[in-house]
């Protein structure tokens, strides 16, 4: 399973926020509006997608602190889902000030 979310403003947010509360810990995937509405229309495609782009996840999301780190941060502690997305602007996620530059 997958969490798989557009790039309106705080969807990433809202699905780390419900996996949290349900006790999930998922990879979570950002979508382009174009891509996330092919995907939405085809859902068989997503697992496929998902497995193929999983390597060019880059990011990792704290689950307790909801905040946004680069894998290869050393603050990002231990309780981390990864996460490959398209604009990390709109996740509504706190972005560390260690290794974040955007």
């Amino acid at each position: 399973m997958y969490a798989i979310c557009s790039v309106k403003k705080n969807d990433v947010l809202k699905a780390v926020e419900t996996m949290k509360r349900n006790g999930y810990k998922l990879p979570v995937f950002q979508f382009s509006g174009k891509k996330y509405k092919e995907l939405e229309r085809n859902q068989a495609q997503v697992i496929q997608m998902c497995q193929k782009v999983q390597s060019e996840a880059i990011y990792v999301v704290n689950l307790n602190t909801k905040r946004l780190h680069r894998k290869t941060c050393g603050k990002r502690g231990q309780n981390v889902i990864g996460a490959r997305l398209a604009n990390p602007k709109t996740t509504g996620l706190k972005m560390c000030s260690n290794c974040m530059t955007v």
